[in-house]
């Protein structure tokens, strides 16, 4: 959550310098991957299997352009996983919203936020 809070304080202070340069932007935006992928390695069983199985490590995704590298997954991957091995360590599934899609693929699919991350969504 550390990391998501320090982008998002990152972001505040540069929509009130308008006069950033598009390589710092993209500076911000390839830092704050950086932080989402060493995250999700450190944190997340499954993309840490993920990331191994696949010779990936957070090192290797510096910038925009190496998202390519890294391996698709689906949401029938993420089914078969146990709800403990796509959260972040420390969040409690049982503290968390969840919303189940309608399946307009024929399979539906549930979504779990945070508090924050609900309110974020419906802020749109």
């Amino acid at each position: 959550m550390n990391s998501v809070i320090n982008c998002a304080e990152a972001l505040y202070r540069m929509f009130w310098r308008p006069a950033l340069t598009r390589r710092r932007i993209r500076d911000f935006q390839d830092e704050c991957l950086r932080r989402l992928i060493g995250h999700a390695y450190e944190n997340v069983p499954y993309y840490r299997r993920l990331f191994d199985r696949s010779g990936i490590a957070p090192r290797d995704i510096r910038t925009a352009s190496d998202l390519e590298a890294l391996p698709i997954t689906t949401k029938d991957d993420l089914r078969q996983v146990p709800v403990k091995d796509i959260l972040a360590r420390g969040i409690n599934p049982d503290r968390l919203a969840t919303a189940q899609t309608s399946g307009s693929t024929g399979e539906p699919f549930t979504v779990r936020r945070t508090w924050l991350e609900k309110q974020l969504q419906h802020s749109y």
